[in-house]
């Protein structure tokens, strides 16, 4: 794991999420993707809409790879992962890139 980039709680704060699922809010991060395939432990994983799919069909995967936790615009609730809701997710990861 490298250097954490932020916390849970501070990307929550920083794109005026909302915490669902909070499993541990001071989990740390250190990596960010779009790629369910990519996710690992420290991962954020944003749930972009897609042409073909949509990155919330694979909540369940992202938690399974033991990710810190993902920014959605629908909860799962029935996924054992921090989630933080936003009304857009490709506005939050560019307010994260700022």
């Amino acid at each position: 794991m490298t250097a954490p980039l932020w916390t849970v709680d501070e990307i929550c704060a920083h794109t005026n999420g909302v915490m669902a699922k909070a499993t541990d809010i001071a989990s740390p991060v250190d990596h960010i993707t779009i790629d369910s395939r990519m996710c690992r432990k420290g991962s954020l994983f944003v749930a972009l809409p897609g042409a073909t799919a949509d990155g919330h069909q694979f909540l369940a995967k992202v938690a399974g790879a033991d990710a810190s936790a993902a920014i959605v615009t629908k909860p799962d609730n029935a996924v054992e992962l921090t989630q933080i809701i936003v009304p857009d997710c490709l506005t939050a990861l560019t307010d994260l890139a700022v």
